[in-house]
């Protein structure tokens, strides 16, 4: 029996993930960055078992942007400019988090994504949703709460208290 309209409509599990099919599809490209994020999940966990799993998710989501801004700058003609300075900044910043994963590289990875959901939401102000950028900057903007979220849970969530100075040997 084939799965009609009525039986979307009467399982809530199928009507979520006909929603979820629906956003995506508006988006165009919203599987890129949970690719690419995933990706990096499975990478970082393979690579680096010394950290949390809540690190662990805080770097796959920052790792997965970063990829996304490398995959558009690649691809967008003249981007590199643009994008270059959350590449180099996102980049120096998630490294730090990965060899030294404490409060400090967290918050201000966090601080530089807070800054930089700031001006997409300026851009996304005069640009709207009606185009293709527009709706890439929508991605952005959620992948930045994203990572918002889940650094401040990796920052709640530490077992440790560790002294800022750790951060910085």
């Amino acid at each position: 029996m084939a799965y009609g309209d009525d039986q979307i409509s009467a399982n809530p599990v199928a009507r979520f993930g006909a929603l979820g099919l629906g956003v995506g599809i508006y988006l165009l490209g919203g599987f890129i960055p949970v690719l690419l994020t995933f990706a990096a999940l499975f990478v970082l966990k393979k690579l680096c078992p010394q950290l949390s799993e809540t690190a662990v998710t805080f770097a796959a989501l920052a790792t997965g942007q970063l990829l996304w801004f490398l995959a558009g700058a690649t691809i967008v003609p003249g981007s590199w400019l643009a994008i270059a300075p959350d590449l180099v900044i996102g980049a120096v910043l998630l490294g730090w988090f990965v060899v030294r994963p404490s409060v400090v590289p967290a918050a201000l990875l966090i601080a530089f994504e807070v800054a930089g959901l700031g001006m997409n939401g300026w851009v996304l102000k005069d640009l709207g949703v009606s185009n293709p950028a527009g709706k890439a900057l929508i991605l952005h903007i959620i992948l930045r709460l994203a990572i918002i979220g889940s650094g401040i849970w990796y920052i709640l969530r530490r077992n440790d208290v560790p002294v800022a100075a750790e951060a910085f040997e």
